[in-house]
This record gives structure tokens, C-alpha cells and sequence, in this order.
């Protein structure tokens, strides 16, 4: 075999395994590129479905702001209307405030006006007050002097009775001293009979020597009676003292006069109470007689 022939043959074989590289590495490129060209197909269907997705989330996400545009814009024209009608309402409220306030001027003036009437009445209340506590003393003043004068008119009564009992018992003395100047003899006994609210015995008009003498009259009762010791129901307070003399007598029920019934000699005082001796008896003395100053009963005949 020549040199041209092999060299001939080792050129086809170099061009033999260049081919096959090429042909090898055509066939790689191939099918990277086919590869690649499924690759970007998915890849673009990938994004078409994507961009689709998206689409329809765009689609959905605008729908939902419409919607929630509108829920907006019907909750701002709520606003709008409540925030008009709250207007309305806080004119409305200012209009009676004012007159509110007008009212609270006029009631303030009323209230003056009422406060100084009540000031005016309160006077004339007080003046009637002090009128009528004015009449209410004198009232009592009336009461009480006409109590006073009751007491001394029942005092007088009980007095010209017993004066009178004295008249009738000093001219009986007198009868007794002319009959015994007469006759020569003792008067047969000290008590006289009397028919009913008629005293019966004479009523003594000596006071002692040196006896108290009361210048306004002391009256008081019987408390206790024992034998011819006898208590009385006025003491020192009432201006009660030793040696002074009490007639006791009764007064008459339906009878203008009161029946003696004895003297009483005070010999012990104490504050409320005083007791003593009694000299001169014409009955029988029970708790519940009445007693009176046998001085004060003098001065007033």
C-alpha cells in the first residue's frame, strides 16, 4: 500500500471519528435543545398557568375591593347621614339648651322673686310668732290671775264663813257671859249645835304672844291625825313656822259655809310638812280637812 493510500486512509478515519464526534455531539446539542425547548414549553405553560392563577386571583382580589369599595362607600354614606343627622341633633340641642337657658334665667328671677316674698312672709311670721307668744303670756298671765282670783274669792267665801261662825260664836259667848253675870253661874258647856252647814263652835280670835304672822295666806290639809297630834301638808317652804296657829275646818259640800273643827298649834316644821298640838277641838278632825293661817285669817277679817 503506498503513502497516499495511507495517508488517504488516515485522513478518513480522522474525518470518520470527526464526523462521529460531530455527529455524537449533534446529536447531544439536539437533544439539550430539545430538552431545553420541552423545558421552556413547561416553563411557559407554567407561566401561562401561573399568569392564568394570577388572573383570575387579580380578578377575584379586584372584585373583592369593588366590593368592599361599595361596603366602604355605603359605610361612609351612613357616616355622611349620621354625621348629618348628628348635626341636626346637636342643633336641635343647642336650640333647647337656649331656651333651656332662658327658662333657668326666668326660674332664677322667679326664684329672687320667691325668696324675697318668702323673706317678706318669714318676717311676717315672726312678728305674728311673737304676737302670738305675746298673747299666749298674757293668756297665761290671765289664767293664772284668774286661778289666783278664784282661789281668793273661794279664800274670802271660806273666810266671811268662818268670820261669820266667829260672830255667831263670840255672840253666843257674850249670851253665855250676860247669863252668867245674871245668874251668878258658869255657862253650862263650850259646844253649841248647829244645824247642817252651820259652824258649830266658837272659832278662837287670840293669837299667842309672840306668834309668826304670815302676810299672804298658808292653806294646806290634814295629813295625819293622832289623838290631839295632828300633821298639815305645808312646811317651812311655804313659810311655816314654829308657834304659829292653824284653823282646821270642812268645807260643806252644796253649802256656802265650812264647819270649824278646832285650832292647831304648829311645834315642829320641816320642809314640806310641819305638825303640832291641837287646842281647841268642836268635831272629830279626819285627814283630808282643810287648814288655813289662823294670822293671815285674822288680817283678812
Amino acid at each position: 500500500m503506498s503513502t497516499l493510500t495511507k495517508v488517504f486512509l488516515v485522513l478518513v478515519a480522522v474525518f470518520s471519528v470527526a464526523l462521529s464526534t460531530l455527529t455524537i455531539a449533534a446529536n447531544g446539542m439536539g437533544h439539550r435543545w430539545k430538552k431545553s425547548a420541552e423545558d421552556w414549553k413547561a416553563a411557559a405553560l407554567a407561566a401561562q398557568s401561573n399568569e392564568r392563577v394570577l388572573a383570575v386571583q387579580n380578578k377575584l382580589t379586584h372584585e373583592q375591593d369593588l366590593e368592599r369599595i361599595r361596603k366602604l362607600t355605603a359605610e361612609n354614606e351612613a357616616l355622611r347621614q349620621a354625621q348629618a343627622n348628628a348635626i341636626a341633633e346637636l342643633e336641635k340641642k343647642e336650640i333647647e339648651l337656649a331656651q333651656l337657658q332662658n327658662q333657668t334665667v326666668s326660674l332664677n328671677g322667679n326664684v329672687t322673686s320667691l325668696t324675697e316674698m318668702l323673706n317678706v312672709v318669714n318676717g311676717q311670721l315672726s312678728r305674728e310668732q311673737e304676737h302670738n307668744r305675746t298673747l299666749v303670756a298674757r293668756n297665761s298671765e290671765l289664767e293664772r290671775t284668774n286661778i289666783d282670783l278664784n282661789d281668793r274669792t273661794k279664800e274670802l267665801t271660806s273666810s266671811l264663813a268662818m268670820a261669820q261662825a266667829h260672830v255667831r260664836a263670840l255672840t253666843q259667848q257674850i249670851a253665855a257671859a250676860e247669863e252668867q253675870r245674871r245668874t251668878g253661874q258658869p255657862p253650862a258647856g263650850t259646844q253649841i249645835p248647829g244645824g247642817p252647814g252651820i259652824v258649830e263652835a266658837d272659832v278662837p280670835s287670840v293669837r299667842p304672844e309672840g306668834a309668826p304672822v304670815s302676810t299672804t295666806p298658808i292653806r294646806g290639809t290634814v295629813t295625819k291625825i293622832r289623838q290631839n297630834i295632828a300633821s298639815i301638808s305645808v312646811g317651812s317652804a311655804d313659810g311655816v313656822a314654829p308657834g304659829m296657829q292653824f284653823l282646821i275646818f270642812r268645807p260643806s259640800h252644796g253649802e256656802e259655809r265650812a264647819k270649824y273643827l278646832g285650832t292647831l298649834q304648829i311645834t315642829r316644821v320641816e320642809a314640806n310638812s310641819s305638825a303640832g298640838t291641837l287646842l281647841r277641838t268642836t268635831g272629830d278632825i279626819h285627814v283630808g280637812d282643810k287648814a288655813t293661817d289662823e294670822a293671815s285669817f285674822a288680817l283678812s277679817r
